[in-house]
């Protein structure tokens, strides 16, 4: 759901949720058959029915606040945002999904100032603003039961899984012209 308010002239407000109920509706066995659908029907499936789906959380939600005015032949603009995203998986298989563990929620909040006139835009922006360690994915470079187990690789005794993470505060300066 997304909703855009002119709350006034110079106040732009808008906001976006959403809720996912994301489940399997069968069995994962983890093969198919010989005419290569998936099998649905087995005595032990890597993620039975009603498993979540990785890497979609329950609820990710977003605000966003821009404040512009008039100030001589200039137009001022500071903006905020929000954007949360629940915890969620990384892989859909039961076993996997325990070696791999949850990635947690996060919220992430960007600020921006800046000035138009005309065609160009002076902007000074802050992403990420209190240094959130954001996970978007975590996997493995082999198999999940292998690479990223616990004592099975002496150089990695915890396993080796690396984490996609979010981009860490950055402070900017960006200017640019439409033609």
């Amino acid at each position: 759901m997304d909703v855009n308010f002119a709350a006034t002239y110079n106040l732009q407000l808008s906001a976006g949720v959403a809720f996912y109920d994301a489940k399997l509706t069968e069995n994962y066995c983890g093969f198919t058959d010989e005419n290569g659908n998936p099998v649905t029907d087995c005595a032990d499936p890597e993620a039975p029915s009603g498993t979540r789906l990785p890497v979609t959380a329950e609820f990710k939600g977003n605000l966003n606040a821009r404040y512009t005015f008039d100030w001589k032949d200039y137009e001022p603009f500071i903006q905020g945002s929000v954007v949360y995203e629940g915890r969620r998986t990384s892989d859909l298989r039961i076993l996997e999904r325990e070696i791999l563990g949850d990635m947690p929620s996060y919220t992430m909040f960007d600020l921006s100032a800046g000035i138009r006139k005309d065609s160009w835009t002076l902007n000074l922006y802050v992403k990420n603003l209190f240094d959130e360690r954001a996970e978007f994915n975590r996997f493995t470079m082999c198999a999940v039961t292998v690479c990223g187990a616990s004592g099975l690789v002496p150089e990695y005794p915890n396993g080796q899984v690396y984490t996609v993470a979010g981009q860490p505060r950055t402070i900017g300066l960006r200017f640019s012209q439409e033609f």
